[in-house]
């Protein structure tokens, strides 16, 4: 293990850990792994290739700098980091690592950013599963790490204006300098009001859906959920406004009114265990400076994967995050509490 991140996740997950296994058991059906046996966390991270199993096609040689998605294609698949002593995480200074999901890191990429490959995908993949129309106005809810990513991809993909929220004056000021236009303290200015003030149009061209019952005129809006903790959902739906999208990149491990587990891991049923976020981490590996984004860095060797996804750079990934879209009130049925899930399957 040459690099490793510490996730939000794992600090989730150590102290609220039952938490966690239960929330996996109701979505998924299996045990995640054994609340009484050690666990070695680390799902974020840049490792050396050091030998291959007997069965393996030893593609890279030993020696080779890799990064990795957080899984291990077994049956039942593992979460490397969530798996027990016998798969240890990044935290670790061996581990194991499916050939199929292993991506060559470039000579000019140094360690510390090869781990964070992980994290930079989590958000090119939320954006990019958002569908963002090209006059939305997007709204940051949580600017850590994830956050901050988000907002580094809105911003290289030329939205705007960004609008974000978050209680902590660094991380307000970390999401100024990544670019954000409009940046609010939530205790002080509703963020949800801040985004109507920076939405507001005049132009037919740039308006959103619209709803008579609610008086004002604004362009499309999508909500990036990065704060993963009980009530937040809840806000976000209440405040958000009609026909807008919700793309849920937090992961929330206690109780709540609408189960973040769910949505994380039911959002993609049908997809094979390589569905999207490796192939989001292949490109976004593939596309660092002084590399052409058409260079394949990878081809996924998983059958059951290119099978049900034909290219491996297809939709750029469909698994980690959730999207919402609330329902006008006047769109013939009664609008829900927790707005209309969207997934592919």
């Amino acid at each position: 293990m040459l690099a490793a991140g510490i996730c939000g996740s794992d600090l989730h997950c150590r102290t609220h850990t039952a938490e966690l296994l239960a929330a996996t058991k109701m979505a998924t059906g299996t045990e995640l792994f054994d609340v009484n046996a050690p666990i070695v966390m680390g799902h974020e991270f840049c490792a050396e290739v050091v030998s291959y199993g007997p069965s393996s096609r030893a593609t890279l040689p030993p020696g080779t700098r890799v990064a990795s998605p957080g899984l291990l294609l077994r049956d039942p698949m593992r979460l490397i980091g969530y798996a027990g002593p016998e798969t240890p995480g990044g935290y670790a200074e061996y581990m194991l690592l499916s050939e199929d999901l292993m991506f060559p890191v470039l000579e000019n990429v140094s360690d510390e950013i090869a781990a964070l490959a992980e994290p930079m995908t989590v958000a090119l993949h939320a954006v990019t599963r958002g569908g963002l129309a090209p006059n939305v106005v997007p709204l940051v809810i949580g600017c850590g790490p994830v956050g901050l990513a988000i907002i580094a991809v809105l911003k290289m993909r030329g939205y705007g204006p960004i609008v974000a929220a978050d209680f902590s004056p660094a991380r307000r000021s970390l999401a100024t300098a990544m670019g954000t236009d409009v940046v609010v303290d939530p205790r002080v200015i509703s963020p949800y009001d801040a985004w109507r003030e920076a939405a507001q149009t005049d132009d037919p061209v740039l308006l959103g859906p619209q709803n008579p019952m609610v008086p004002g005129a604004f362009r499309p809006q999508t909500i990036f959920e990065c704060v993963g903790v009980p009530g937040v959902m809840a806000q976000v739906l209440a405040g958000a406004t009609a026909g807008s999208k919700i793309v849920v990149a937090g992961v929330c491990m206690q109780g709540d009114s609408d189960s973040h587990a769910h949505g994380h891991t039911r959002s993609e049923a049908g997809d094979g265990p390589c569905s999207g976020f490796p192939h989001t981490l292949r490109g976004l590996l593939g596309s660092v400076p002084g590399t052409p984004e058409d260079t394949p860095i990878h081809k996924c060797g998983n059958r059951s994967c290119e099978s049900k996804l034909g290219q491996p750079n297809n939709d750029h990934g469909r698994q980690l995050s959730s999207t919402y879209r609330t329902t006008p009130t006047w769109a013939g049925r009664r609008p829900t509490a927790t707005g209309e899930r969207l997934s592919q399957h």
